[in-house]
């Protein structure tokens, strides 16, 4: 009897304290319960009651001192976010940001100067921006963003005035930024560039047809004793000549889609004529001739053009080239027809292939001077790439050769 009543005792005092410990916790959770909820309706702004008694009191104070904290904090990313976005709004270039569904979600002054005053945060893209060729910039970007290219950019013209916009992507929160900066003048001076040249060769063009006249009566004149004089002015003017053809080339190209004129062309048609015109020249210097033409090879093109494309490259290749090969290949590949030049000549050192494209730029000038060049081919080259939608891409290597390869769409857009 004595045991069983140690062992009720115990009980006792275990449920006792069990009882206790219970009521304790119960009292805690409430205050727990009553102090989220607190937090809940007031935010961290809000100041917690203080729970009396025990571990609750504790947790109370310890909240609090959490919230005051957290309000601190927050108060200094607030100033911050004011500070940035009052140094982005004083930035020059216009900006603006859209969320993932194309709404205005953020721009700067410079951006409402641009568009005008209705513009205003919510809105869509295409309300404040009229102008049909940012809708194509952005139907562009998000084409490039479901190829996982975040980046574009391209020059725009937007209320008269000439910009090169930037577009990026933020996967994280689905939005785009889009910064605008003014090129106006730039593009202003290369037109006057583009201009000056025009007239000039246009000016240059006549007398230079006349002197090319008299230097050929000249030549048939018996009496004229020193004929190698005649051979250097007659070889001098026909280089200016070509230099100014290729400057009236050039400037034609650079007028865009408005000039060409396209049509259904079966490269096939085009190469194997260009072929002819360096048959001799070919043959003079023992170099072979490889000729790789595919079936289907037609694309829409302005066929003046690409005649001059196909020229200027295979001319490059065989005046650069003194011995082994010349190789011109033309097959289909999926939605494009590739056009590989390529040779085994001199190459172009790396340092030189970014500028290669550029007017007048020659990798080695007495070597250009010696075969007459004007500098001005590749770059034909590349504005009929670009005239027709077209990538072009240089390898090459000094001592051995280059390798010209241009894709072009088969079916190639004429809208400017």
């Amino acid at each position: 009897m004595f045991f069983i009543g140690c062992v009720l005792f115990s009980l006792a005092g275990f449920f006792l304290a069990f009882f206790l410990f219970a009521k304790k916790a119960s009292k805690t959770l409430l205050a727990l319960d009553r102090l989220s909820r607190k937090i809940a309706e007031d935010g961290v702004g809000g100041i917690l009651p203080i729970v009396e008694g025990g571990e609750a009191s504790k947790i109370s104070v310890e909240f609090q001192h959490m919230l005051d904290k957290i309000r601190s904090d927050f108060v200094s990313l607030s100033e911050k976010i004011k500070e940035y976005e009052m140094i982005v709004s004083k930035i020059l270039d216009p900006l603006f940001v859209l969320d993932d569904e194309g709404r205005i979600v953020f721009f700067n002054d410079s951006f409402r100067s641009l568009i005008g005053n209705n513009i205003r945060v919510g809105q869509y893209y295409w309300e404040a921006i009229r102008e049909p060729t940012f809708a194509e910039f952005f139907n562009e970007h998000t084409s490039r963003i479901k190829e996982n290219k975040t980046e574009i950019r391209k020059e725009l013209k937007l209320k008269s005035k000439y910009f090169d916009v930037t577009g990026s992507f933020v996967r994280v929160t689905g939005e785009r930024f889009y910064i605008f900066r003014d090129v106006t003048p730039l593009v202003e001076v290369e037109r006057m560039k583009r201009d000056f040249i025009s007239n000039l060769s246009h000016e240059l063009r006549t007398p230079l047809s006349a002197m090319k006249g008299f230097i050929e009566t000249l030549e048939s004149d018996d009496s004229i004793k020193e004929r190698s004089y005649v051979e250097i002015i007659k070889r001098n003017t026909e280089r200016l000549i070509r230099m100014v053809n290729d400057l009236l080339t050039l400037s034609r190209l650079e007028e865009g889609y408005s000039l060409a004129e396209f049509e259904e062309v079966d490269l096939r048609d085009v190469v194997e004529p260009v072929l002819k015109l360096f048959e001799r020249k070919i043959q003079e210097k023992g170099l072979d001739l490889i000729v790789d033409i595919g079936e289907d090879v037609k694309i829409r093109g302005d066929r003046f053009q690409l005649e001059q494309l196909f020229i200027n490259l295979i001319d490059n290749a065989v005046k650069y080239t003194e011995k082994g090969y010349v190789k011109v290949q033309v097959k289909r590949e999926n939605d494009s027809v590739l056009i590989n030049v390529e040779d085994s000549g001199i190459g172009i050192p790396e340092k030189h292939q970014s500028r290669i494209f550029e007017r007048f730029y020659v990798v080695d000038k007495s070597r250009s001077k010696r075969h007459d060049g004007t500098g001005l081919g590749l770059s034909i080259v590349k504005h009929i790439v670009m005239l027709h939608n077209g990538t072009i891409k240089l390898r090459s290597s000094p001592g051995e050769g280059s390798e010209f390869s241009i894709y072009i769409p088969v079916i190639t857009s004429t809208k400017n």
